[in-house]
């Protein structure tokens, strides 16, 4: 199947989990994306535990498929390096704040010449305001958001993260929409992280501009109803429970024999949890799933991620490469096809450095100061051998 964006080429600049995950998504729907990696460092994400034969899992599973160059933009050569690249681009993703980006010569207006290309620039607070220049990570970015309100514990998830990803692909393709349709640039997409973890909790907020919340409050959809949230079973096992319609909760209190409890469904009192509290407490996870699935009722026992994994739902979408890294796969089906990262090789640092620069016409910045050399080592030559031999017998099954 042809992609949608092949012939598309993307310069990642950025570290860390955003712009990964944006440039993985762009290189899953058929883009060509260049990591720029300083020499001997290389993206942090590649050193984040837990690990797969020395490689981060994490790391693994954002890199596959995505070409390696070392450039070093603090020297002559490796800047006029990376701008030569960049007047052969597309799109440009990087993640520095206000005071590098200037630094390092890579600001919007110190690229304003490049009028075709389109910029995303992820921050965690935006560019213009007082906190441009703080440092933070996710769990920064949702306390200062509002998200934490409700639960005054650690989130599940990088949701300023992995939602900023998403909105960061959102904008993309706009600008691309846009770009193709003829609309001139600038094309200067600024993706603030706090501002993805405000609009993931958008039920918190439209809550708020009701009834001020206070830390600790719970909401309607995160605990407050008795009707839904989790429980624990008789077997211990975590039960979530999404009875929110009426008649969904009365057919449930009818099969267990409990139609006392009928007023509790919207209560937000302390009692009326500790009734239902003690309800779930002495019905077995087996017999709430089978209610569930004979009566139709949406109750669920969790899962963990190995056996969510055997579920049909979820085989199309779980697929773990001949590297054992995840290959990640675009959670929606389109014309009954996946687009999926596959079987694809991770790049070292500055791996294709030499490829890179063939391609583009550019060898003769070969061998000049701030430009990393492609790792030839034996150990990269065996990996690769192995790796290769490994995707040949599973095209065999």
């Amino acid at each position: 199947m042809k992609r949608p964006l092949d012939g598309i080429k993307v310069l990642d600049l950025s570290r860390y989990l955003p712009g990964p995950l944006i440039a993985q998504i762009l290189s899953i729907l058929g883009a060509r994306v260049i990591k720029v990696e300083y020499p001997g460092g290389g993206d942090p994400i590649r050193g984040f535990p837990p690990f797969i034969g020395g490689v981060s899992s994490l790391g693994a599973t954002l890199l596959k498929g995505i070409e390696s160059i070392s450039l070093d933009l603090t020297v002559k050569d490796g800047k006029e390096a990376f701008l030569a690249l960049l007047e052969r681009s597309d799109l440009l993703i990087e993640s520095f704040r206000p005071k590098t980006k200037r630094k390092l010569g890579v600001s919007k207006e110190d690229l304003k010449e490049f009028d075709n290309l389109i910029i995303c620039s992820i921050t965690g607070w935006g560019e213009d305001n007082e906190w441009s220049d703080r440092i933070g990570h996710d769990l920064n970015y949702q306390a200062a958001s509002g998200a934490l309100v409700s639960s005054n514990s650690m989130p599940a998830a990088p949701y300023a993260d992995i939602g900023g990803a998403l909105f960061g692909v959102i904008a993309i393709l706009t600008a691309l929409y846009q770009r193709k349709d003829g609309n001139s640039g600038p094309y200067h997409i600024q993706l603030p992280l706090v501002a993805s973890s405000y609009f993931l909790h958008l039920t918190t907020w439209t809550h708020n501009v009701v009834e001020t919340l206070r830390m600790e409050d719970k909401l309607p959809l995160s605990g407050a109803l008795p009707c839904y949230r989790l429980y624990k079973s008789k077997d211990e096992k975590l039960v979530a429970v999404a009875l929110l319609e009426p008649h969904l909760w009365e057919k449930f209190l009818k099969i267990v024999g409990r139609q006392d409890l009928k007023k509790s469904q919207y209560s937000y009192s302390e009692k009326a949890h500790r009734k239902v509290e003690a309800l779930f407490s002495t019905l077995d996870s087996t017999f709430l799933n089978n209610i569930a699935e004979k009566y139709d009722l949406p109750i669920t026992v969790a899962l963990t991620p190995d056996q969510s994994a055997n579920q049909d739902f979820m085989k199309p979408f779980v697929k773990v490469g001949i590297d054992r890294a995840l290959s990640l796969t675009l959670p929606f089906f389109y014309n009954n096809e996946l687009f999926c990262s596959d079987n694809r090789e991770i790049s070292e640092v500055g791996e294709d450095s030499r490829k890179i620069l063939y391609s583009e016409g550019l060898e003769r910045f070969l061998g000049k100061e701030g430009v990393g050399k492609e790792n030839n080592s034996i150990y990269r030559k065996v990996k690769r051998i192995v790796f290769n031999f490994r995707r040949y017998l599973g095209s065999r099954k």
